[in-house]
């Protein structure tokens, strides 16, 4: 059952179209029904969504295990080495991630996404320049 502001994602097929919405900035939540750390994060994720600030995000939830037997993402696949994990995209490209059940973390992605101005953590993009 979908939460308010929250869709499941069906098919690995699903994801690259919906990575391009325009407009929005767009979230999986990827995890895995026997996971400890997707059920404690489930509530504040679905807090999150149903906020103000789900109005300039569209969150997706997607269980790794319930779609393992289709031919996966390449995209998706290569990311995700554990769960949960959070990965936010705009225009088609990842722009923040968090992985593990970090409250904190989760919070100020979305504080970051809603104000850019909002500094409290480096955006994946900023670790990947630095790294580079």
């Amino acid at each position: 059952m979908d939460a308010p502001g929250i869709s499941n994602v069906a098919s690995y097929q699903d994801i690259e179209g919906i990575k391009q919405s325009p407009g929005y900035c767009i979230l999986f939540f990827t995890k895995s029904k026997g996971c400890t750390g997707c059920k404690a994060i489930e509530p504040v994720f679905q807090q999150l969504a149903g906020d103000d600030t789900g109005a300039r995000v569209r969150c997706y939830r997607l269980d790794v295990h319930e779609l393992a037997l289709e031919k996966s993402s390449e995209s998706m696949s290569e990311q995700v080495t554990g769960v949960p994990t959070f990965i936010m995209y705009r225009d088609g490209q990842q722009i923040d991630r968090v992985v593990g059940a970090d409250r904190e973390a989760l919070t100020n992605m979305f504080r970051r996404t809603v104000d850019p101005r909002d500094t409290t953590r480096p955006t994946f993009r900023n670790i990947r320049r630095f790294s580079a």
